[in-house]
């Protein structure tokens, strides 16, 4: 398991991204939208290789001391093997050496796997988005927004304040 960052300048990383993007959820997003997105100063992305093979991504952005994750995925023949843990601990990694201090990212309130180990690595709750989710068959899922509070030297989670939210 490795993980590398792509290139916001290579055309091949949008394409990329929305191909895998597309096999993890249902409404994958198009390859232009990964391409416009890559272009935004602050944007990073990377993706998990198994044997070469990408099997994972994380897109994150950072403003200042506040970086979010847009999308994160893992391919499901792949999932409940750590590649998702290894892509947050990278993103963390990166986002900390680029000076954040918190880390953001919304989650389906029913996505009970991804919460927990959201939560396993630190994350808490700073907010609830209603009927955010659109599904097809049926009502729209609630988003729960997390933050993680990033220590300076990458070692871990701050302790969290109150009064700060999403």
């Amino acid at each position: 398991m490795t993980v590398a960052e792509l290139a916001p300048s290579d055309p091949v990383s949008g394409d990329l991204l929305s191909v895998l993007h597309g096999r993890v959820f249902a409404q994958g997003w198009p390859a232009s939208a990964f391409h416009a997105l890559l272009q935004i100063p602050g944007t990073l992305a990377l993706v998990m290789l198994d044997d070469g093979r990408p099997v994972g991504f994380v897109v994150a952005r950072s403003v200042v001391d506040e970086a979010e994750i847009i999308t994160i995925g893992v391919l499901p023949d792949h999932q409940r093997r750590g590649h998702g843990r290894g892509l947050m601990e990278a993103v963390s990694r990166h986002t900390v050496a680029a000076g954040v201090t918190s880390l953001f990212l919304e989650v389906s309130a029913v996505n009970v796997a991804a919460r927990t180990l959201y939560e396993r690595l630190g994350f808490t709750v700073v907010g609830r988005r209603k009927g955010y989710y659109e599904r097809p068959d049926g009502p729209a899922d609630d988003a729960l927004v997390l933050r993680l509070r990033l220590a300076p030297s990458g070692a871990g989670a701050a302790p969290d304040d109150d009064g700060v939210g999403a």
